[in-house]
């Protein structure tokens, strides 16, 4: 029997992850609750007859972006195949191949709600040659296991073509303040050879670069990095064959 997961051009599939939609739910639920409350405490004072037009008027125009909200995520999708992933926006379905991937951005960070709640807060953003930005988020079901062998599959087509550009003597770009080459690091107009380079640190959800003579170097934001894996393991390459 023929396989029906097989792509002709992305290959075997490997992984689905779909919108979750009770956190869809959930969200819009809490949104028109909040909405309710506002505007019975705003009418409170107000005698029924006069204060219904005014609730029932507000609640309708305030569920309105609500379920906007729900049905502009309700059919979005995610599948990993073995050469590319597809991105499903409603009817609309793009095809992308791992090698057409320029950039891969990544956030994940913990954070509270009301100071009381945890919650980790996921954003992975994919730059394609052709300009297309595709953005995943915690609406997905297992997002965290989504990103990781999203990234794994991108660095992997990206790494051969970073080599090569190193073998030629190009610079890559990281961010829009650091590129990379077989001397060292650059920055604005500085550059810091590999010979003075001292190692890389993450802190306050930044990368920090540091040069012999200088602690942070280099610092930006962790989620502004570009395919951050790739330029850790470059970096860790580097000073691995200065330091023996």
């Amino acid at each position: 029997m023929e396989d029906t997961h097989i792509d002709p051009i992305l290959g075997r599939e490997l992984a689905y992850y779909p919108v979750a939609r009770w956190r869809l739910l959930l969200r819009g639920g809490v949104a028109y609750t909040f909405g309710y409350l506002v505007l019975m405490l705003a009418f409170a004072n107000v005698d029924d007859l006069t204060a219904a037009p005014y609730v029932i008027g507000g609640l309708a125009l305030w569920a309105l972006p609500i379920g906007w909200y729900v049905l502009h995520f309700w059919n979005r999708e995610v599948t990993l195949y073995e050469q590319g992933f597809s991105y499903r926006l409603g009817s609309q379905v793009a095809f992308i191949r791992y090698e057409d991937v320029a950039r891969y951005y990544q956030r994940a960070e913990r954070v509270r709600y009301f100071g009381l709640i945890p919650y980790t807060v996921h954003r992975y953003t994919v730059h394609t040659v052709l300009d297309e930005v595709i953005t995943l988020g915690n609406i997905y079901y297992r997002v965290g296991e989504l990103a990781l062998k999203l990234e794994a599959a991108i660095m992997a087509a990206l790494r051969p073509k970073v080599h090569e550009a190193l073998s030629r003597g190009e610079q890559v770009a990281f961010h829009e303040r650091l590129f990379l080459d077989n001397d060292g690091l650059h920055s604005e107009g500085r550059t810091l050879l590999w010979a003075d380079y001292r190692g890389y640190r993450t802190e306050r959800r930044q990368l920090c670069i540091d040069a012999a003579t200088q602690q942070g170097w280099f610092c930006a934001p962790l989620a502004e990095i570009a395919n951050l894996l790739l330029l850790v393991e470059l970096l860790r390459q580097y000073h691995e064959q200065l330091t023996p």
